[in-house]
């Protein structure tokens, strides 16, 4: 969160803007490149389908192929997608190159992220979603007390550098669970993967696609200080869904080694309790919201 305030105070309404765009053309790339493997890899690990150590391999050669082919969708397609979205602010080839750096160490992340969880090392999957906005909090101060002045590059330099510290850090963690060697590759266990993937990121990929497009038709249509204001709305609607992920991501950890009727009744008593957290946080966001914006902004 003091990230996030002190980017946007440093960067202004018409630079966050474009920041804003270019981590949703990130997180875009690691949602629909992911394909849904990442829960397939915890659903199959929960049911004993496959080795740890086979899994974690298989995992990571998968993540790369995916990352590949995102960033060669982007630099194919980089001139349209400038035209449409950027407008006249074209972005720089160094700033372009450092985006779709980026989009290899998200889907990396989010894959370790899921490997911790399924090991339930709750501790080491907590530690990569605040050690990550920490790298990046304290490279970008020793860029300002170097006298630098912060852009949009040292930003996304900022996030490439965490990212690499944590994604390096997350994997061997994720090594000394299971030191095991993997083994050749197993045809079987990719085939699995993909097919079990492919069902649950066709149930999800409708859902993030509404969730963030309408970032998209608002930087289609308005200029880059209209998006940073509609994103700090949406953002402010859409953190109470921190909640509600966070619940679910250890669900579905804990209900694959359940029974049918115990997974049931364990979903009832869940979502009834996070009902009624969530009707508690909206009001609460629909107080702050006005002093969030003078914070972000000063204004």
């Amino acid at each position: 969160m003091a990230l996030s305030i002190w980017i946007a105070r440093v960067l202004g309404p018409d630079n966050l803007g474009l920041l804003v765009l270019i981590f949703a053309i990130i997180n875009y790339s690691d949602e629909f490149g992911r394909m849904g493997i990442d829960h397939a890899a915890i659903y199959v690990w929960g049911k004993k389908e496959a080795q740890f150590s086979q899994l974690r391999r298989h995992v990571f050669l998968i993540a790369t192929i995916q990352a590949a082919i995102c960033i060669a969708i982007f630099i194919i397609f980089r001139k349209p997608l400038m035209s449409a979205l950027f407008k006249q602010h074209d972005l720089s080839l160094r700033w372009y190159a450092l985006t779709l750096a980026n989009i290899p160490l998200a889907i990396y992340l989010i894959y370790a992220r899921k490997l911790l969880l399924a090991k339930q090392t709750l501790w080491a999957y907590n530690a990569t979603l605040w050690s990550a906005p920490l790298c990046q909090l304290t490279l970008l101060a020793l860029t300002k007390l170097a006298g630098v002045a912060l852009t949009i590059g040292w930003v996304l330099a900022a996030n490439l550098a965490g990212q690499i510290i944590v994604v390096v850090w997350s994997y061997c963690e994720i090594l000394k669970l299971d030191p095991t060697p993997a083994g050749p590759l197993n045809s079987h266990l990719v085939k699995n993967l993909f097919r079990r993937g492919l069902q649950m990121y066709l149930l999800n990929a409708v859902s993030f696609l509404q969730k963030r497009f309408d970032l998209i038709i608002v930087a289609y249509l308005l200029e880059p200080k209209a998006i940073a204001f509609y994103s700090l709305a949406s953002t402010a609607s859409q953190m109470l869904w921190k909640i509600h992920s966070s619940v679910g991501t250890l669900f579905y950890t804990v209900t694959t080694e359940m029974k049918v009727a115990d997974a049931a009744g364990f979903a009832s008593n869940v979502y009834r309790h996070l009902a009624f957290l969530l009707t508690i946080a909206a009001a609460l966001a629909a107080v702050m919201i006005g002093p969030a914006v003078r914070l972000l902004y000063g204004a």
